[in-house]
């Protein structure tokens, strides 16, 4: 089995993404929602284009809210050693770009996994990758100023919006689009991204991940356009205070065939991502008692959630779906039953005709609460994962 070799930047990279993970339950970030909303709620409803600084300065607290002093310590330091390596692409406008390609929408995140809707499908550019990363000393003014002009600094948000201008400024250096495509609802520079973009001439159009919950990662966040998968009511969105001009919904599976009927019942089961103590320990000792059953695991692509599978795995000798190597809905195409705590994955398999049962956890409850697509789906408890996984392949 392939290991992961980290790099010193991956290894950093990892440490960094892990400090953001801080989650308060569901009952606790709706109100947290509020009380931002509270805090801030003349300011996001300014006329001018600043209201956006704002807004993504809530979505930013919201999600900082619950992280340890610790982490937030650490977490400013690594964003300090970042801002001076991002000053380092910081180059000079030299000639002004004048046979730049014009587009409706371009897509820069060249990501397999990352969807466009077919309803816009055949109005994409889809730009080519490219090598170098820039910012000019336009964009360091800009957000400098943008930063002074509010009076409020954060050297995480100013960090996290440099990166991106750097990450799409080469892009919008060669292209010339009426919006730009991102995967971004979960940023807190969602709303910058908006403002910066809307100042150029440029609209910013959010395709959604996958599901979504009412939590402070994505409140507040703000888009031009935005495309959420079907199962998400607009219910949801408006208690997170999500803003965009258009919202359209969309079945991330509508280009794909319905995954054939099987004749042998081969059950598949996500490996969770950042579940709590207590139920990764319940949820490995059920993994346990199914050695001897055909179950094929799929861990998350993420290294940071799946590397603690590979090496419970070197035991167990699992079957396993990897995601470097196969496709999510290669995995989909293969099992009969997908079992799994709350993901996207789940979402997919179901739309594509696959059986889908939910390990009931906390957060599938608050789904339920507010989400009638949840309330239809069946679930258990993941101490009975085992003998409900030996009755399905011993029938």
């Amino acid at each position: 089995m392939k290991k992961y070799n980290l790099t010193f930047l991956n290894w950093i990279k990892k440490i960094y993404w892990n400090l953001v993970r801080d989650q308060l339950d569901c009952y606790e970030e709706q109100s947290r929602i509020k009380k931002t909303l509270e805090k801030y709620k003349n300011r996001i409803s300014l006329s001018s284009p600043d209201r956006y600084f704002w807004r993504s300065v809530c979505q930013y607290e919201c999600q900082e809210y619950n992280r340890e002093l610790f982490k937030k310590i650490i977490y400013n330091l690594t964003s300090a050693v970042l801002f001076f390596f991002l000053l380092i692409k910081i180059r000079p406008r030299k000639t002004r770009v004048v046979n730049k390609v014009k587009c409706e929408y371009l897509k820069v995140d060249n990501y397999r996994n990352l969807l466009i809707p077919q309803a816009i499908a055949h109005k994409v550019t889809v730009a080519e990758p490219v090598k170098h990363k820039y910012l000019l000393a336009e964009d360091l003014f800009f957000v400098i100023q943008l930063f002074y002009r509010n009076q409020y600094f954060s050297l995480v948000l100013m960090v996290r919006f440099f990166r991106w201008i750097m990450r799409v400024r080469p892009y919008l250096d060669a292209y010339e689009p009426e919006l730009l495509i991102q995967y971004c609802e979960y940023s807190p520079t969602s709303s910058l991204r908006k403002m910066y973009l809307n100042e150029r001439g440029i609209s910013i159009v959010n395709v959604s991940h996958g599901e979504e919950a009412i939590s402070c990662r994505n409140a507040f966040s703000s888009f031009d356009e935005y495309y959420v998968w079907s199962n998400i009511p607009e219910s949801v969105h408006s208690a997170m205070y999500v803003e965009s001009k258009n919202r359209f919904q969309f079945n991330p599976c509508e280009m794909l065939p319905q995954a054939l009927k099987l004749k042998k019942t081969i059950v598949g089961l996500l490996w969770p991502a950042d579940k709590n103590d207590s139920f990764m320990s319940a949820f490995i000792s059920q993994l346990y008692s199914l050695k001897d059953c055909h179950v094929v695991v799929r861990p998350h692509p993420s290294p940071r959630y799946s590397l603690s599978f590979y090496e419970l795995n070197k035991i167990l000798k699992l079957d396993v779906s990897d995601s470097r190597h196969e496709d999510i809905h290669e995995f989909i195409d293969r099992i009969s039953i997908l079992i799994g705590a709350s993901s996207a994955a789940m979402v997919e398999a179901n739309l594509r005709g696959r059986e889908i049962v939910y390990i009931r956890t906390p957060e599938l409850d608050a789904f339920r609460n507010y989400n009638e697509y949840y309330q239809r789906i069946p679930f258990i408890e993941v101490e009975s994962l085992a003998s409900y996984i030996l009755r399905l392949t011993n029938d």
